[in-house]
């Protein structure tokens, strides 16, 4: 059996372990070539990734902050008038029941 002639011996014209050298060199600029470009561009999705998050953020916040002023409500009024209410209802049953009292005495007066 015949070993088969290295191809990049053969096209540097130098012996096999220098071939292999040169080979292992080749392969680690390769790496490191797409390895950075990898990890570069890894970096730059993860800031690009960063920025819209927060500009989403703001965005949420903004939207927020508008819909507040959008719809006008002043928790402090809408309580006092909640209160003002529920004393206007209570004085209309008090009404209702002595309207009813009254009702019901004539109506014995009656029989």
């Amino acid at each position: 059996m015949t070993a088969r002639p290295d191809p990049l011996v053969h096209l540097l014209g130098v012996s096999r372990h220098g071939a292999e050298k040169v080979g292992i060199t080749i392969l680690e600029e390769e790496t490191a070539l797409w390895g950075g470009g990898t990890a570069c561009r890894i970096g730059q999705e993860a800031g690009l990734a960063d920025d819209v998050a927060t500009a989403a953020e703001l965005l949420a916040t903004q939207v927020r902050s508008e819909r507040e002023a959008v719809s006008g409500v002043n928790l402090n009024e809408e309580l006092a008038n909640l209160l003002r209410f529920q004393h206007a209802f209570e004085a209309s049953a008090k009404l209702v029941a002595v309207a009813d009292r009254v009702l019901d005495e004539l109506v014995n007066l009656v029989r």
